[in-house]
């Protein structure tokens, strides 16, 4: 359940102010036992550092709503990472000074303090890092898939896979201009986008048109929308207002060359095999809105064919999709992997997983496969820590069985 704006912002103040005392307790009596002169300068600074930071959270949740476009978009995304990494690094200097309230040994307390305030450095320099570098990071990851059900036309079918472009977040083409260029060197089969292309709005798309029509591919390019494609995250002034904006979006994917399929299904012909394009409209597990209609599909798709599937958010391939075999390969982003993640010993982890089973990569059930894309685009807050932005380039090759 969504908490409402207010019910939310008061639970991160409470939270904020109580990390910020109690972490100023703990720095000022490190700074009072070096005698330092500078000690009420710097509370006074920190004071009024966490009071700015208040003013600004009531500022951006509760005068004006967060869906704003264009520049307050992007200063809304910047003041939650912000925020973010202040509570982070607040964190653990909070818990020293909860540990130094018990009777422990002082040589303890200054080897403790000493970890505490190390790793609130290394937090503080990951997320600054992630904030100025993070968004515009680009990563190609390719893979390769094999399947018994492929036709032999398609034999090393080349896709590629990207999502999640939220293009009312950036400030700047250039990421764009970059993606598009890496597209046209692999020359592509298949391009397959699986929604959110933008926050709320139709005309975010305005000045990234010329590098949205770059995207070209041998055999088509094929895009479905996601959650924030439909509008329903503003507070529109009637429903004709949505439906309009709803309708210039389409507009506009269609005119950047991507054929756009709302529970509908294409076919993809190559000598005597046949491939389906397959893609459902957003079914959202967590929002309580749902566009996906099966029924509209299963009246079209053949028992037996491969298909390849765009659906934005991999639950619905959890919950509708993975036991059926004719959906041989579903493509899906939504994650973002929560723009944050690390990879120790090579394994690649993040916090996404506390919250969806299939957050990133590929996954397979039966002879079933899965891509779960990691995103283009920031929502929410403006960082990428160790998760840049993803282009997938699937490769598809036919399983002998002997």
């Amino acid at each position: 359940m969504k908490l409402p704006a207010p019910v939310a912002a008061l639970i991160i103040l409470i939270v904020y102010w109580l990390l910020t005392m109690a972490s100023l307790r703990m720095i000022s009596g490190w700074l009072k036992d070096r005698r330092t002169s500078r000690h009420q300068l710097f509370v006074r600074f920190y004071a009024a550092a966490a009071g700015v930071v208040t003013l600004l959270l009531l500022w951006f949740y509760e005068v004006r709503p967060s869906q704003h476009i264009d520049h307050y978009y992007f200063y809304y995304t910047l003041f939650n990472a912000l925020l973010i990494t202040d509570i982070l690094i607040k964190l653990p200097l909070a818990a020293i000074y909860l540990i130094t309230l018990f009777p422990i040994r002082k040589r303890l307390v200054q080897v403790i303090t000493r970890m505490g305030f190390i790793l609130s450095a290394g937090i503080g320099v990951t997320f600054i890092v992630g904030i100025i570098y993070g968004p515009n990071s680009l990563t190609v990851k390719e893979q390769t898939l094999s399947s018994a059900k492929l036709p032999p036309s398609f034999d090393g079918l080349r896709i590629i896979h990207f999502s999640d472009t939220h293009l009312g977040s950036f400030r700047r083409t250039n990421l764009l201009k970059r993606f598009s260029a890496e597209v046209v060197r692999f020359k592509p089969d298949l391009i397959c986008f699986t929604g959110d292309l933008v926050n709320n709005y139709a005309q975010e798309t305005a000045i990234y048109m010329d590098e949205l029509k770059q995207f070209t591919s041998s055999m088509g390019n094929f895009a479905v929308l996601g959650n924030h494609d439909y509008g329903d995250y503003t507070a529109w002034p009637d429903s004709l207002a949505k439906i309009y904006n709803a309708e210039a979006l389409k507009a506009s994917i269609r005119n950047a060359g991507f054929r756009l399929l709302n529970n509908e299904t294409a076919v993809l012909v190559k000598g005597n095999d046949t491939v389906y394009m397959v893609g459902f409209g957003y079914s959202g597990h967590r929002t309580g809105h749902s566009y996906a209609d099966k029924d509209l599909v299963n009246r079209i798709l053949p028992d037996s064919c491969f298909s390849i599937v765009l659906c934005h958010d991999p639950g619905y391939w959890d919950s509708d999709l993975k036991q059926d075999k004719r959906f041989s390969l579903t493509l899906s982003g939504h994650t973002h992997a929560l723009q944050w993640g690390f990879y120790p010993a090579g394994i690649s982890l993040s916090p996404a997983r506390l919250i969806i089973e299939k957050w990133g990569g590929i996954y397979r059930n039966g002879g079933n496969y899965i891509n779960v894309n990691r995103g283009t685009g920031i929502v929410g807050m403006y960082f990428r820590i160790d998760m840049p932005a993803e282009i997938t380039l699937l490769t598809l090759k036919r399983m002998e069985i002997h």
